[in-house]
């Protein structure tokens, strides 16, 4: 559902904080993910939470080089990771990871003859902020100028850094 004003989506909570200070502050590097990266990326979203030994198996790589890769997309602020529950069994529980909503977020943008709506959603692809604008101007540069003011509008309020603007 769209608002006709700006608003924190579902439950009223907004956007978790923004990524540590770990993470990099600039775009630079943050996206420029490998094929291996890529893949673990695609199979976590997919999985949803997920333990590192069927990431491996299902991306077809050796616990090391897993390992390698789930950090660096942690400290970049893509991934978390959680220890499982304890399951009764001996030796430690599992490590689950699975996407961190905050490490990026993307804009949806509808345009009729009448009004604009924009989503933001984060990287979990869970709607965080919406808006409904009437436009009066169909013109590119009226439209173009409302889509990037909207967009600043739900980032700014929702504290998301432009560095973290996958697009729209």
């Amino acid at each position: 559902h769209v608002m006709n004003n700006p608003v924190a989506c579902e439950d009223g909570a907004s956007m978790n904080p923004a990524p540590s200070p770990q993470t990099p502050s600039s775009r630079d590097g943050l996206f420029d993910l490998n094929a291996t990266e890529r893949k673990v990326l695609q199979v976590v979203r997919q999985q949803g939470q997920v333990h590192r030994g069927r990431i491996a198996e299902l991306c077809g790589l050796q616990a090391s080089t897993l390992t390698n890769v789930s950090t660096s997309l942690i400290l970049r602020g893509l991934l978390v990771e959680e220890m499982a529950s304890p399951s009764g069994k001996r030796g430690k529980p599992r490590q689950i990871l699975s996407l961190a909503p905050e490490g990026a977020f993307a804009a949806g943008v509808a345009l009729t003859v009448e009004h604009l709506e924009i989503c933001l959603v984060d990287l979990a692809g869970k709607p965080r902020w919406e808006v409904r604008s009437p436009l009066w101007d169909l013109s590119p540069e009226v439209v173009a100028g409302e889509i990037a003011r909207q967009l600043e509008q739900g980032r700014a309020a929702l504290g998301w850094p432009d560095a973290r603007f996958l697009g729209v």
